[in-house]
């Protein structure tokens, strides 16, 4: 592997500009404003149907802290058993006990849900304790890859931990970086890490092309009506610098 370049899209079109832009694989999502949230199942098959690239599949019920209720954990073994029958590629997901710590029952469950499907543990992990200790339990867990910022608000923050991760890993996970990977940062975060694997939303920001509308009506979390849409530019870009970095 020379090196993984997967974006995070909101839409069946933000993964056919995804796969235009040079990324390998796409994380599908709904609610990139609220950090992402399992996309519809109408979205799922239509990035299958539109793209040849691996779809991964988020299974995040809600916004918020990864504590699960019972009902939660129930309701995303669901979600996944209906999106293996669309034909996706692979899992996202993640759950924490109270104490920060990994959820050994309810990510069993969804583990064997996905029924041999590659998974990726997401970013429970930069608020998880002992991150360290925990890797480990996501190998042995049989996780595919760890989604991480290094514990830190961005990858930039986290360089020093990506690279102890990444070492530790010693290719027995891949630890993918993310969390505000840009085409700017993103050779310096090869080069300082020694990382192979990169993850970004590579979004831009689309106003609403509403002629009339009530501005003093807040409709969620991006009140003026834009739209985070998936930017061939930022990926194209991305693509680019690590092709050239890794060549």
């Amino acid at each position: 592997m020379r090196y993984e370049l997967e974006v995070c899209v909101p839409s069946a079109e933000g993964a056919m500009v995804a796969q235009k832009g040079g990324a390998c694989r796409v994380e599908l999502c709904a609610a990139l404003a609220i950090g992402g949230i399992t996309p519809s199942m109408a979205c799922i098959e239509r990035a299958c149907e539109l793209t040849d690239l691996d779809v991964y599949v988020l299974v995040r019920p809600r916004e918020g802290h990864f504590v699960y209720a019972k009902v939660e954990v129930e309701e995303m073994c669901r979600d996944i058993k209906m999106a293996r029958k669309l034909g996706v590629d692979g899992f996202v997901f993640g759950a924490l006990t109270l104490q920060g710590a990994y959820d050994y029952e309810a990510n069993s469950r969804l583990l064997e849900a996905a029924d041999g499907l590659p998974c990726t543990f997401h970013r429970a992990f930069d608020v998880a304790r002992q991150p360290n200790e925990l890797l480990e339990v996501l190998i042995e867990q049989g996780f595919r890859r760890v989604l991480t910022s290094g514990c830190a608000a961005s990858v930039v923050e986290g360089l020093p931990l990506l690279r102890e991760l990444t070492v530790q890993a010693a290719g027995r996970i891949g630890v993918q970086c993310g969390g505000g990977v840009t085409p700017e940062n993103i050779e310096s975060l090869a080069r300082f890490t020694g990382a192979r694997m990169f993850h970004g939303s590579f979004r831009s920001t689309v106003p609403s092309p509403l002629l009339f509308d009530r501005k003093e009506i807040d409709m969620g979390a991006n009140p003026d009506g834009s739209l985070y849409v998936t930017s061939l530019e930022k990926v194209s870009k991305a693509s680019h610098i690590l092709s050239n970095f890794f060549s």
